[in-house]
């Protein structure tokens, strides 16, 4: 029988540092699920994979001011893991700090976090570029953003009060949640930006909170702040880190806590707005884009991820005569930021889903499934090398699979 090497699908991450504590952080690493290897000289900018660059053994001084100039130089979006004390002159690089060895258990979901935030970023700025090929024009700007609602759940203690007035200053307003049921109580009323997660240990009330979680879009959409103190040993499932918008260390001050939480704020969008882009542009009925901005956002879509390397899904939905009114109002609560809707046709809404596999297409199929009830069937296809912008659409219209997949 065959042998096979599960850790070899792992993510990989290259590492700077120096026997013995090059062996030390490789099996940390390889702990964490991810598969690590030794750096090679010169260090390449250009490269996929992180890399770790391990402050207690790497070049300082000369070599390491050669090392920024040259990463600034290439323009570089390859992300730095900074383990130990973080450089000055390294503010301007895309870097993921690490004070100790102890916050490596959890590099992977802090990687999934930034990926994640990254791929956000790419597709809306893709949009605004098919909206500026086609004419559109932007709306009038949003109101400015008024004091936003943060609640936290935790340890109640000197350190909340500390980073309550710190985000005061900086326009937030911090409320105290008793329990898990209490938070989401409060989150349902839509009043909160996100919450903040101080969990003391593995089963107390936060952890639960965070492992209640269920991946649904518009609890995917909420802003969560992950405390995080290695000396407390929590241990959480990597997916229910990655659940966390942004995971702030413990040991920060304060100011410093509050500023990485009104960073993620200030992104958050104050109105929901549309740009103006005529009829080519939206769909009236729906409120969805058209054909037209479809077929020039996917193609668009389909070039990032082959420069990326990345995955693309569509979903297919063909929609039950009178029930597209019904169905289009329900979908926009259920799509994350980086899924793009539009109207396909008088029967059928296409979803792009980037940076995402077939199985995660799936899962969005059966949760629409089950709140649309019976009006809609649904395709996932997985986009592959071969495919165009016609023939991508065209396999997510076989009649067959709608119906063979709904209640997969």
């Amino acid at each position: 029988m065959a042998l096979t090497n599960p850790d070899f699908e792992n993510p990989q991450i290259e590492v700077v540092s120096e026997s013995p504590r090059l062996e030390m952080l490789q099996a940390r690493l390889r702990d964490a699920g991810m598969r690590p290897v030794r750096a090679d000289m010169p260090l390449d900018p250009r490269r996929a994979s992180p890399l770790l660059l391990d402050m207690q053994t790497a070049p300082q001084g000369d070599a390491l001011i050669a090392f920024v100039r040259e990463w600034r130089l290439q323009n570089s979006t390859r992300l730095l893991v900074i383990l130990g004390d973080m450089p000055t002159d390294m503010d301007d690089l895309p870097t993921l700090h690490l004070l100790t060895v102890d916050q490596l258990h959890n590099l992977p979901a802090r990687l999934a976090i930034r990926q994640r935030e990254q791929a956000r970023q790419r597709e809306h700025a893709l949009r605004q570029q098919t909206a500026d090929r086609l004419g559109g024009q932007p709306t009038a700007p949003a109101a400015p953003k008024q004091r936003g609602q943060m609640l936290y759940l935790g340890e109640a203690s000197a350190q909340f009060t500390a980073l309550r007035v710190a985000l005061d200053r900086l326009g937030l307003d911090l409320s105290a949640a008793l329990s898990r049921r209490t938070a989401m109580d409060h989150l349902g009323g839509n009043t909160f930006a996100g919450i903040i997660l101080n969990p003391v240990h593995s089963q107390d009330e936060t952890c639960a909170f965070l492992r209640a979680l269920d991946g649904t879009v518009k609890q995917a959409s909420l802003k969560v702040f992950l405390m995080d103190d290695p000396t407390r040993g929590i241990k959480l499932d990597t997916k229910d880190i990655a659940k966390a918008s942004q995971i702030i260390p413990l040991a920060c001050s304060p100011e410093q806590q509050a500023k990485m939480i009104a960073t993620i704020w200030q992104q958050m969008p104050a109105v929901k707005t549309r740009r103006t882009l005529g009829s080519t542009g939206m769909d009236g009925e729906t409120g969805f884009h058209s054909r037209t901005f479809l077929d020039a956002h996917l193609a668009a879509q389909m070039k990032l991820a082959d420069t990326h390397g990345a995955p693309l899904t569509i979903l297919m939905l063909e929609v039950k005569s009178g029930a597209m009114k019904a169905v289009a109002a329900a979908l926009p609560d259920h799509l994350r930021e980086t899924d793009f809707a539009a109207r396909l046709d008088p029967r059928h809404i296409c979803i792009t889903m980037p940076d995402t596999a077939y199985r995660g297409a799936v899962n969005l199929g059966r949760r629409l499934d089950a709140i649309c009830a019976d009006t809609i069937k649904w395709r996932a296809v997985e986009r592959r090398r071969f495919h165009t912008v016609k023939t991508l659409l065209s396999a997510g219209l076989q009649p067959s699979l709608l119906h063979g997949l709904r209640r997969a």
